[in-house]
């Protein structure tokens, strides 16, 4: 019943609209930039030109490199992942805290396991935060995919891809780009999904709209803040940063630093869980 609720309702839809736009409107740039440069390459201008003159890149592009993961060039790939988090949120993440002002959980709770109810929400909110955002993003790599062919990444270009031997999973993109682009794709999924859990704790905060936005504020204000530790710390700590598939930061991330940070999104949730009483209901 809790993942139904989650997944059928105006806001997730909402959410998943957005989110779709802007990963198609990604794969359309990128496939249209990409159809430009190769018609180029036919042209008897190009053809003219010095082999000194050539940029032998054009003619070997790969899929691998113009998913939405590993857009860095349109406004519309760095929105996507600038809202990943209020994206998120919005299908279920207010549901806890409308069940309680209503005084829903003052009928439900009774009949059954209290644990067993937040566990519930909990799962369902994880599933259609991470689902609203993957979900457009495996139709963008589709898309993609239907235009520009799969090659095997070469480390020589480095420069165009952006993806550096330091980076998160490297050396899978230059041996294999479509395992590299599955990881990702579940790396998004589970951040997403947590960050989705993280109102469950903000559910008798009065304002609705305060529980909504306050996890997007405060991933914002990190963000900032551990930029600024990048002087001191060589690694990539922001998940807005790591959670895209190129080197948008001077470091790449550590699995590990990648593996408790999302631990730490989890836990606002996991306690709330754990931690509830059915006094707090009353």
């Amino acid at each position: 019943m809790e993942l139904k609720k989650a997944f059928w309702n105006k806001r997730f839809l909402f959410s998943l609209s957005v989110a779709l736009f802007l990963s198609l409107l990604s794969g359309f740039l990128q496939v249209r930039g990409y159809i430009i440069r190769t018609r180029f390459l036919n042209t008897p201008a190009y053809q003219n030109v010095a082999d000194w003159g050539k940029d032998y890149h054009l003619s070997a592009e790969t899929m691998a490199d113009f998913w939405i993961g590993m857009d860095f060039s349109t406004w519309c790939a760095t929105a996507f992942f600038f809202l990943l988090p209020l994206l998120a949120v919005l299908p279920y993440g207010s549901s806890l805290h409308r069940e309680y002002k209503s005084g829903y959980l003052n009928l439900v709770t009774p009949q059954i396991s209290q644990k067993r109810y937040f566990a519930a929400k909990f799962l369902a909110s994880f599933l259609s935060g991470g689902a609203v955002i993957v979900l457009p993003m495996i139709v963008n790599v589709i898309f993609v995919a239907c235009t520009v062919p799969m090659r095997l990444p070469s480390v020589l270009e480095v420069i165009y891809n952006g993806v550096y031997g330091f980076g998160l999973w490297a050396e899978v993109f230059y041996t294999h780009p479509v395992l590299y682009i599955l990881l990702y794709l579940l790396l998004d999924f589970l951040f997403a999904g947590a960050i989705a859990t993280i109102p469950m704790a903000l559910y008798k905060l009065k304002n609705r709209g305060l529980v909504l936005i306050l996890p997007f504020l405060t991933l914002m204000v990190f963000h900032i803040f551990l930029s600024l530790l990048y002087r001191f710390i060589p690694f990539c700590l922001s998940p807005l940063d790591f959670l895209r598939a190129v080197n948008v930061s001077p470091y790449g991330a550590n699995l590990w630093i990648v593996a408790a940070e999302f631990i730490l999104l989890l836990l606002p949730g996991l306690l709330t869980v754990l931690a509830w009483r059915k006094k707090d209901v009353l």
